[in-house]
């Protein structure tokens, strides 16, 4: 029972030793373009240290941005309240 679930869950059929494994399309459509793909695999092939400090600084802009949209929600919110046009 257990095994004909798990085989119906993978959707894996059984095939004779010589058969060929035909295999499936994709059923959602690629995200990105190939030469996004592409251009993101030469990326990582850099060295070790540039790939961690691009990552680093996209990551504290990322941090920054959001740090400043909490910082202005709250000035706004305090504005509002205490009455200041």
């Amino acid at each position: 029972m257990l095994g004909k679930r798990r085989q119906a869950d993978m959707d894996v059929r059984e095939t004779k030793a010589g058969d060929e494994v035909v295999p499936k399309a994709p059923k959602a459509p690629a995200r990105f373009s190939p030469a996004v793909g592409r251009a993101y695999g030469r990326f990582l092939e850099l060295p070790a240290a540039l790939v961690l400090a691009v990552l680093w600084v996209a990551g504290a802009m990322l941090l920054g941005s959001g740090a400043l949209v909490v910082y202005l929600a709250g000035w706004m919110l305090v504005r509002s309240v205490a009455g200041v046009p």
